[in-house]
């Protein structure tokens, strides 16, 4: 269960910078700048993705 944990957040983590870095590169025209904005959604995404299922786990057993 735990590996599973690790592989959805790391797979919901990869679509979100794709999608990130899309949107980025369509609104600012610059490959450099779509990766800076999708590197930096990684910092903050990744643990935010991975707290709130453990969150989400630990209220579901109790309910």
């Amino acid at each position: 269960m735990k590996n599973q944990h690790y592989f959805k957040t790391m797979t919901w983590t990869f679509c979100c910078f794709t999608a990130a870095t899309l949107v980025a590169l369509l609104v600012t025209g610059s490959v450099a700048k779509a990766l800076t904005i999708g590197g930096a959604e990684i910092l903050w995404e990744t643990p935010l993705f991975f707290s709130h299922e453990k969150l989400w786990r630990k209220f579901a057993k109790h309910h």
